[in-house]
C-alpha cells in the first residue's frame, strides 16, 4: 500500500490560467540568482513554485525554491558547500542532491538526507504528491541503480533491465516510475517504466540502441529522447496504446523532451546543431513551437524549457543565464 506523506495535502489556491496550447503569448519572469551570475529552473508545481539551483557570490551552487510571494529562497546544503534541486511537488517539498547525498527539503523540517543503496553517491530527481522520491544511488559494489524512496519504507532498489546501471527521473501519483537502464550487454541503454505490479518494463527505441525517459504525467504518458534507425536523434512520447512515437523535427534541430503536463503538452529544448539551443512547446496536435516566438516581451530568450505545470506555466532558462518562468497570457 502506498503511504501518504505526512502533512502532504495542503490547500493550494491557484489562479486559473489559459492552457499553454491556446496561449498566443507568454509573460517572462526572471527568477534571479542567490548572489552569483547563473541560475537554472528545473521543476515547477501547480502553484507556480519553482525549484532549481543558483550560484552564490562564492560561485557555489545552492538549491532554491522560488515563489511569487517570497521570491528566491536558499535551501542550504547538507555538506556545507553545494546543493542542486531537481524536483518539487504540489506541497512545495523539494528534492535534489547535496555533495554525494540525495535530499528532501520541507518547510517544517529543512533538508534531510535520504540515505543510499549501500554506496557513496546518491541523487534525487523527482517527488510526487504522495512524497515518493525517485533518483539513483550507488550500490556497495560501485554500480548505480534507480531507487524509489518513501518516508516509511526508505530507499528501494528498482533493479535494471539486465545490466549494471539504471536511473529514475520521474514518478507520478500512481507510483509509476520512468528513467533508463542498460541491458545485459552493459552497452545498450533503454527507457523504462517501473510499476509495483510489473516491475521494470523496457520501452524500446525507435530503431537504434538508446532511449531515455525523462518525465511522466498523471495519465501515464511518458516522454524522453531516442534515435531512429537512420541515426537521427528525436524526442518521443509513449503511452500503453500506441507505444513510442516521435515528436518530429528530425532535421536541423533535435528536440530534447524534458517535461509533460496532464494535457500532454511537452516542453524541452531544441539543439540546432550549431551550438545554439532554444526552448520548445509541443502540443497533441503534433506541432513543435519555438517559445521565443511566443514571448510578449522578448527581452530574455528561452534557451531551455525544463518543466510545465497543468496550468501551462513553464520553468526554464534564459539567455541571460538566469532561471525564468513563462506564464501564458490572453
Amino acid at each position: 500500500m502506498r503511504v501518504l506523506y505526512s502533512n502532504l495535502v495542503l490547500a493550494v489556491m491557484v489562479v486559473a490560467l489559459p492552457s499553454a496550447s491556446a496561449a498566443q503569448k507568454y509573460r517572462v519572469t526572471d527568477l534571479g540568482t542567490l548572489g552569483g551570475k547563473v541560475s537554472s529552473a528545473r521543476a515547477i508545481n501547480v502553484a507556480g513554485q519553482v525549484a532549481g539551483y543558483a550560484e552564490k557570490v562564492s560561485s557555489n551552487n545552492h538549491a532554491f525554491l522560488w515563489s511569487e510571494l517570497d521570491g528566491i529562497r536558499d535551501l542550504g546544503t547538507l555538506d556545507g558547500v553545494e546543493s542542486l534541486a531537481f524536483g518539487i511537488n504540489d506541497s512545495g517539498h523539494v528534492v535534489g542532491a547535496s555533495g554525494t547525498s540525495a535530499f528532501i527539503w520541507t518547510k517544517n523540517s529543512g533538508m534531510q538526507d535520504l540515505g543510499s543503496l549501500g554506496g557513496t553517491g546518491t541523487l534525487a530527481h523527482a517527488i510526487n504528491n504522495f512524497g515518493e522520491v525517485v533518483g539513483y544511488s550507488a550500490l556497495g559494489n560501485g554500480f548505480e541503480h534507480a531507487f524509489l524512496w518513501t518516508v516509511t519504507g526508505g530507499m528501494r532498489d528498482l533493479g535494471t533491465l539486465g545490466g549494471d546501471f539504471s536511473a529514475a527521473y520521474a514518478v507520478n501519483e500512481a507510483g509509476q516510475v520512468v528513467g533508463y537502464s542498460d541491458l545485459a550487454d552493459n552497452a545498450t541503454f533503454h527507457a523504462f517504466l517501473w510499476t509495483q505490479a510489473n516491475g521494470m518494463q523496457d520501452l524500446g527505441t525507435l530503431g537504434c540502441s538508446f532511449s531515455v525517459a525523462t518525465a511522466i504525467n498523471a495519465r501515464g504518458q511518458i516522454i524522453g529522447d531516442t534515435c531512429t534507425s537512420s541515426g537521427a536523434n528525436v524526442g518521443f512520447i509513449w503511452n500503453s496504446s500506441t507505444g513510442m512515437r516521435s515528436l518530429g523535427n528530425t532535421g536541423p534541430s533535435i528536440p530534447n523532451a524534458q517535461g509533460i503536463n496532464s494535457s500532454n503538452e511537452v516542453v524541452g529544448f531544441l539543439d540546432f546543431q550549431t551550438g545554439e539551443e532554444g526552448g520548445f512547446l509541443w502540443t497533441p496536435s503534433g506541432k513543435i513551437q519555438n517559445l521565443n516566438a511566443l514571448i510578449q516581451f522578448p527581452k530574455v530568450l528561452v534557451t531551455a524549457a525544463n518543466a510545465i505545470n497543468r496550468v501551462g506555466q513553464i520553468a526554464g532558462n534564459g539567455d541571460n543565464q538566469h532561471a525564468i518562468l513563462l506564464t501564458p497570457i490572453d
